[in-house]
């Protein structure tokens, strides 16, 4: 991009910059995991970020996918289950960068679709992560990153369809939720809290 420069630093190194680009996963394609040097540095950059601490902590986060692929058909069924258990929608792509830093870290439980908004994660301090998932097969993107931060993980499939899609084509497709299933680990979740 015009005006970036790139620039290797050796590790260990203190750099002082006006601005930082995140990068995604330090890791290998196709896995969750995330090395725990980089996990640190995460929690210490996020917690530098000031937006968000006190009255809006501990939230419930439904992760909004609205363009396609992978939105919910399902949308009005889903929004009684979220509505009933306390969720707000939030969209990461409409919001700062630093505003989606400190509504992950504050959060107490993230919902959504598979994908990258989930990733968002890992600036979590504490959020239980339900990844509603794109058919019967998972896949171990977000189970190794939640292990990798030490956060409490659960998934729901979708419900049996007579469509012949492997776990990475149904990522092109939409989404039917099982909301029942979402509804019965949301409830216990919240009563064993």
């Amino acid at each position: 991009a015009p005006g970036v420069r790139l620039q290797e630093v050796d590790p260990g190194r203190a750099v002082h910059a006006d601005r930082i680009v995140l990068p995604g996963y330090v890791t290998r394609p196709a896995s969750g995991a995330v090395p725990s040097w980089y996990r640190r540095w995460i929690d210490r950059t996020s917690e530098q970020v000031g937006i968000g601490h006190g009255d809006r902590a501990r939230r419930r986060l439904f992760v909004e996918r609205s363009s396609p692929p992978r939105r919910v058909l399902n949308r009005s069924e889903l929004a009684v289950v979220l509505e009933r258990h306390g969720f707000e929608v939030v969209e990461p792509d409409a919001v700062s960068p630093d505003a989606t830093i400190s509504v992950f870290r504050d959060a107490e439980l993230v919902v959504g679709v598979t994908g990258s908004g989930l990733a968002n994660a890992l600036f979590s301090r504490s959020a239980h992560l339900i990844e509603l998932v794109p058919g019967r097969e998972l896949l171990p993107h977000f189970f190794y990153l939640t292990a990798a931060k030490g956060l409490p993980y659960s998934y729901v499939l979708s419900p049996p369809d007579d469509l012949r899609r492997d776990a990475e084509q149904r990522l092109r497709h939409d989404v039917t939720v099982d909301t029942e299933e979402l509804d019965r680990i949301l409830s216990e979740r919240l009563a064993a809290a």
